[in-house]
């Protein structure tokens, strides 16, 4: 692993937790993973994500409501209504350089790897296509390369 330095600064206190996130995620950015274990903690190069014991969160549960955004999680999404191949070949482009997923189409499942605060949009997408008659629908997915996302969705 190469030698990185990582300067973080802020106007104001933060709580450790907090400020552990923000370090987490600076690292990340900067292609290494934090690994927290009860005694220690490693960091790792983001290439070794795959060997690595990541928590699960199961489907009926949100990546929200974790703690520290900067984990790497394995996110488990049962899909009930929607074609896990064709939610798989929209999700992909919506991932980060180190994350991956498996889609297993024989148990309707999706298996998103990537850091909790990565994952969120993912979540909110996925809620939003994998309704009753889902299959009827036709959707694209768009880059927004110059403008505000937000601004475009209101007018369309």
């Amino acid at each position: 692993m190469a030698n990185i330095r990582l300067t973080v600064r802020s106007n104001k206190k933060l709580p450790l937790n907090e400020a552990f996130e923000l370090i987490g995620n600076a690292l990340r950015q900067n292609g290494v993973i934090v690994v927290e274990s009860p005694r220690q903690i490693e960091l790792l190069p983001i290439a070794q994500i795959r060997r690595i014991n990541r928590p699960v969160v199961s489907d009926g549960e949100s990546v929200e409501g974790l703690a520290d955004q900067s984990t790497v999680i394995d996110k488990i999404f049962v899909v009930e209504h929607y074609d896990v191949t064709r939610l798989k070949d929209l999700v992909l482009p919506m991932l980060p350089e180190y994350a991956f997923l498996m889609a297993d189409p024989n148990l309707d499942r999706l298996v998103v790897t990537a850091a909790a605060a990565d994952l969120v949009h993912i979540e909110r997408l996925v809620a939003s296509l994998d309704v009753p008659r889902a299959n009827d629908t036709i959707e694209r997915v768009f880059t927004i390369e110059n403008g505000d996302a937000s601004e475009i969705a209101t007018m369309i």
